[in-house]
């Protein structure tokens, strides 16, 4: 037997010994509040189903909260352990002084596309084959929804709008709504996160214009994340164990996306029983990139610090905050 057989046969004693003591050991309990259940979120929910925290000794049970902000104010008090929400959320709480870091990121780029209805792109002098710049210049004057004047995504496509030299009309509506809108002709258009965007473009009523996961906007109008695993600093710091555990199924989850593809898409279609077998491969072509995620380095940060200071948000102590204290290791 040589060294190197020698040394994968001890790796794998180690590893299975890990695996069982954690088989051995009753579950550790463990509530993930999230702000929506759209893609941008739904890698957790995937990692759950798929016993991806149950390989790693946790009971994940997954709960959804009204808002973002809302859950951000239930790490802050005490409430939660972690949760689920954007870095525009961690970049404010430590902007105003509150020590919440990102533990694991969970949706990689941006979560929203802008889809346009058919009849409106076939009148347009571009198609969706253009470059992105062009796409953008051909928004000009077309009535577009967006979920809110203060959204991230609203802020995004305005913003590369007006730098290719295009005014958008907009019109705020919640998600949910828009794909009827569209079908109405009330407006021409919408920005949303998966799968709102999805079900208008299977449905044959829109064409995918611009794709947020693919990165078609500028860089600078652009987070670098849209959701993250978080919780507050000096609870990271006690439990770091706990904290590796979440990374670890996060980051397998990446492996299981590229290996197991089927059994991922099973698990999107129970998640959302209204989504047809085409939508579903539709989604999943555009999102999973998105969700086989990387670990956060402290430019990302600033970047996200950047990006939020371009929305108008009040970050009144963030320039004496270090990005990489902003990040779990």
């Amino acid at each position: 037997m040589n060294i190197g057989h020698s040394i994968r046969i001890a790796a794998a004693i180690v590893l299975a010994t890990v695996g069982t003591a954690f088989a051995q050991q009753p579950l550790k309990d463990l509530t993930i509040p999230m702000s929506s259940f759209s893609f941008a979120t739904v890698a957790v929910r995937i990692a759950a189903e798929l016993k991806l925290f149950e390989k790693q000794g946790l009971n994940a049970r997954v709960v959804q909260m009204d808002s973002a902000n809302a859950a951000i104010s239930a790490l802050i008090a005490g409430s939660a352990e972690v949760v689920v929400s954007g870095p525009g959320e961690l970049v404010a709480a430590r902007g105003r002084g509150q020590p919440v870091v990102l533990v694991a990121d969970v949706y990689r780029g941006f979560g929203a596309s802008l889809v346009l209805s058919k009849e409106v792109a076939a009148r347009l002098a571009v198609t969706d084959k253009s470059s992105p710049t062009e796409r953008l210049k051909a928004l000009d004057g077309l009535i577009i929804a967006s979920a809110s004047a203060t959204s991230s995504y609203t802020v995004s496509y305005k913003g590369a709008a007006e730098k290719a030299g295009a005014n958008i009309r907009l019109t705020y509506m919640a998600q949910p709504a828009m794909v009827a809108s569209l079908r109405s002709g009330a407006i021409q258009g919408f920005i949303a996160s998966a799968p709102f965007w999805g079900i208008a473009v299977a449905s044959g009523s829109a064409i995918l214009w611009l794709n947020g996961p693919k990165g078609e906007l500028p860089p600078e109008n652009m987070p670098v994340s849209s959701t993250s695993i978080q919780a507050m600093s000096k609870f990271a710091n006690e439990n770091r164990e706990l904290m590796g555990r979440i990374q670890a199924a996060i980051a397998d989850l990446g492996a299981v996306i590229d290996q197991r593809p089927d059994e991922v898409k099973a698990v999107i279609a129970r998640l959302y029983p209204d989504l047809k077998p085409d939508a579903v491969d539709l989604l999943f072509a555009s999102e999973s990139r998105s969700w086989k995620t990387k670990p956060f380095s402290a430019e990302d940060m600033k970047h996200e610090i950047d990006f939020v200071k371009s929305t108008g948000t009040s970050l009144p102590q963030i320039d004496s905050v270090d990005p990489a204290t902003m990040i779990f290791r």
